[in-house]
């Protein structure tokens, strides 16, 4: 499982704390899973939080929410909207939150082959123990990028020898840097050759492979 960290930019004196998303970059494959943990650092005084967690519905399914540190044993009320792509949190302190800690951990688990799609955080709203009526202002959040794992290279499985002329069934595949398919790529191939010419030079490989015929004239 992996872990994103979000921490949120507060325009308030009540908190001194930064605002990142780590790491901002996060490669998965389909049908793996990993964690998402919105991080509060140095927080003061917290008594509420409301907030979005929006994602795209097509790459990516919530299966749990659970309750972070800053709110365990606390009130906690989770909604996962699957279908519209979005989860949210509504939670409340019975005593002031103070620290470093996480708001809630979400668990996704990876729909396609190629994920292309952003969280992003938004409707944020935290409220002081002392004063719970007062909202705090939240700045603008960078999102997270989701993404398959890259190319690392290419395999190619073709006969032993060719016929000049006569087309021959040559297999491509795309791998990652873990030595699996590559699903994520959708991309072009070239191919050439030292003596003679090829036909064709260029492909386009499917969810990281391609099977097809080539043609040498030599």
């Amino acid at each position: 499982m992996k872990n994103i960290f979000l921490s949120l930019l507060l325009a308030s004196n009540l908190f001194a704390t930064s605002m990142r998303i780590d790491p901002r970059d996060t490669y998965i494959r389909k049908a793996e899973g990993f964690d998402v943990v919105i991080l509060l650092e140095d927080v003061n005084d917290l008594g509420g939080v409301g907030l979005k967690l929006l994602f795209d519905k097509k790459s990516l399914r919530v299966e749990t929410v659970t309750a972070g540190s800053l709110l365990e044993g606390d009130i906690f009320l989770e909604q996962i909207e699957n279908e519209e792509g979005w989860i949210s949190i509504n939670a409340g302190k019975w005593e002031p939150g103070n620290g470093t800690g996480t708001i809630g951990s979400i668990s996704f688990t990876c729909l396609a082959s190629n994920p292309e799609g952003s969280l992003t955080l938004s409707e944020v709203i935290l409220k002081t123990y002392s004063t719970p009526t007062t909202e705090i202002a939240v700045s603008p959040i960078t999102p997270g990028y989701v993404h398959p794992y890259p190319l690392e290279y290419f395999k190619v499985t073709a006969p032993s020898t060719f016929t000049a002329g006569l087309p021959s069934s040559v297999n491509i595949t795309a791998f990652d840097r873990y030595g699996t398919v590559a699903e994520g790529y959708n991309g072009t191939v070239t191919l050439t050759v030292d003596n003679g010419t090829i036909s064709p030079t260029s492909m386009r490989l499917a969810e990281g492979s391609l099977t097809a015929g080539i043609t040498l004239t030599k």
